[in-house]
């Protein structure tokens, strides 16, 4: 009789848990016929939350914390994001039929595209470290269509379905819808948008201690656990310092680089093949020159000065939300305590100069790099004067924080939804400390 009652008490609580959690709903419609849209689906941006609508093209989410973008999208579709504003939600959603005319106009059909494009895609998605990239790949690579162009030296890319990635060291599935993704060889830029759903790969096919150990890798020092350390207040106590942030640019290194990247990026659109730096010119004085200049620092020199941290954040305690407002730029350090990322954690990790880079400059370690402890740097500054709004969930709401270094390196390969918690190493805060 116990063991009844105290299955019944688990029962009800369970069922009280769900129904205080208010839930955000709606209906998927065509706009044209006004008929339902079965299997769209519906999920928030950068989670693992989400579902397929049903036969009535309705769906219900009830998620533990409040994201701000749901998404919406369906083949044959125009894809909707809506602004959440409050965890009770009902929505009717109207899609649009897709115009499949569009974006076909500059795609030139190459059989040999994806070998000549392929792998530098894959680098500029998932990042440049094979440690970290070996044990993902792309599920279909064939919905991959790109566009080079000769003129400005830039490469564009677009999606015929959503792409999948399979991520067997961290666990996930990657399922990606890309709206923008154009690469300029001569600026060494990536115009990126995209939104993502993860979801958990069931038979992972490794040892749970393993995956647990690559996604404790990930998450500390990276953006999610800055963005909730500095929404908590507690950049110090997870391992973060931030400072004022002065340099002088190598302004000849940033003259060579592009020289090079545009050489680059003709030798890959004719052979389909990297060159070595040595082979991009006829004139080999001038291809070694190139090779030292590349191998300096960007800045001839630069340096740091203290900044008050409190006086950068300013909460909004009604939307539970922070601005992060400042001028200049500022260079984030964090601290990595290797024995708690346990063995997954490379031992010879270094930070990268350079954003996407097609040439690889870094190859110097870290002085510390055997040790307990190492650090990892990275440069922000703001695009525009307002700031950037982060939420508890370590979201942000406006994408105006430029990052170059070790947070501005990190790509896919090492990305986790973020309504991942860690379960080990430092323990993650969640609340507001004014």
């Amino acid at each position: 009789m116990k063991k009844i009652t105290f299955l019944f008490l688990i029962i009800s609580t369970t069922i009280l848990k769900v129904l205080a959690q208010n839930p955000v709903q709606g209906k998927v419609f065509d706009a044209e016929t006004k008929k339902p849209v079965e299997n769209a689906s519906v999920y928030f941006n950068n989670t693992e939350i989400g579902m397929k609508t049903n036969d009535i093209g309705a769906f219900r989410l009830y998620p533990k914390d409040l994201y701000k973008d749901l998404v919406i999208s369906a083949v044959g579709y125009e894809k909707v994001i809506i602004a959440v504003q409050n965890s009770s939600s009902n929505y009717t959603i109207f899609l649009k039929p897709k115009d499949n005319n569009l974006n076909q106009v500059n795609i030139t059909v190459d059989k040999n595209a994806w070998r000549k494009w392929g792998n530098f895609f894959q680098r500029l998605l998932l990042g440049n470290d094979p440690r970290y990239t070996a044990n993902c790949s792309i599920l279909n690579p064939k919905d991959v269509a790109f566009y080079y162009d000769k003129d400005d030296n830039s490469l564009e890319v677009s999606l015929k379905n959503t792409l999948v990635i399979r991520n067997t060291d961290l666990g996930y599935n990657y399922n990606i819808d890309i709206d923008e993704f154009k690469y300029s060889f001569v600026n060494d830029d990536l115009s990126y948008r995209s939104t993502i759903k993860y979801e958990e790969i069931k038979n992972k096919g490794r040892k749970n201690m393993n995956v647990q150990a690559a996604t404790n890798n990930a998450y500390y020092g990276s953006k999610a656990h800055f963005y909730k350390s500095l929404y908590a207040n507690r950049l110090m106590e997870e391992g973060f310092t931030l400072c004022g942030y002065w340099s002088v640019k190598n302004v000849e290194k940033e003259r060579v680089l592009q020289i090079v990247q545009k050489r680059q990026a003709q030798k890959m659109a004719e052979n389909s093949e990297q060159a070595e730096i040595l082979k991009l010119s006829d004139n080999l004085d001038s291809a070694i020159y190139y090779k030292q200049i590349l191998e300096q620092t960007d800045q001839i020199c630069w340096g740091t000065k203290g900044v008050n941290i409190k006086e950068l954040l300013t909460y909004d305690r009604a939307k539970k939300r922070v601005l992060f407002k400042f001028q200049d730029t500022l260079i984030l350090t964090y601290t990595r305590d290797n024995e708690l990322l346990n063995e997954f954690t490379p031992s010879n990790s270094s930070s990268r100069s350079h954003r996407y880079a097609l040439i690889d400059h870094s190859s110097m370690r870290p002085s510390h790099y055997n040790s307990r402890y190492s650090e990892v740097s990275t440069k922000m500054l703001l695009i525009d004067d307002k700031g950037v709004t982060i939420d508890a969930a370590g979201f942000t709401y406006e994408n105006v924080l430029f990052m170059i270094g070790d947070l501005g390196n990190r790509r896919l390969a090492l990305e986790l939804p973020l309504n991942y918690t860690p379960k080990e190493g430092r323990k993650s805060y969640d609340v507001i400390s004014f």
